[in-house]
């Protein structure tokens, strides 16, 4: 008795093309959550520059802005959960064709030769 390989083929196909979708999909999101932060960011500088008040005033709110924590943490876990999604995407597409190249030269290649022979002998 052999091994279903042919359902692990497919498994590893299937699972590695989740893995793909998935991982651009939430790096998708995590850019998004990324562009408003920096958006937010720009948004007050171009105000704070837009007062023209007194560098003495300035220079406080410069200050909070540089350090602004969310957007600080924000970019800092953008960068990791994006090197994550990117591992991810490039071990999906591995799987993926991996999967289906194993697939279809050790199995579905004898099946298709299987089924052309079954159709000639049906013919004559």
């Amino acid at each position: 008795m052999t091994p279903p390989t042919d359902n692990l083929y497919k498994f590893i196909a299937v699972s590695g093309v989740v893995l793909l979708i998935s991982c651009l999909a939430l790096e998708s999101l995590e850019t998004e959550k990324y562009l408003v932060a920096v958006s937010n960011e720009v948004a007050q500088k171009i105000e704070i520059e837009a007062r023209g008040e007194g560098e003495s005033e300035l220079a406080p709110l410069k200050d909070d802005l540089e350090r602004s924590a969310d957007n600080i943490v924000v970019k800092k876990l953008y960068r990791e959960r994006v090197k994550i999604y990117h591992y991810g995407m490039l071990l999906g597409l591995v799987a993926a064709v991996t999967g289906f190249s194993l697939w279809y030269s050790r199995l579905q290649k004898f099946i298709d030769g299987d089924i052309s022979k079954n159709h000639q002998s049906e013919a004559e």
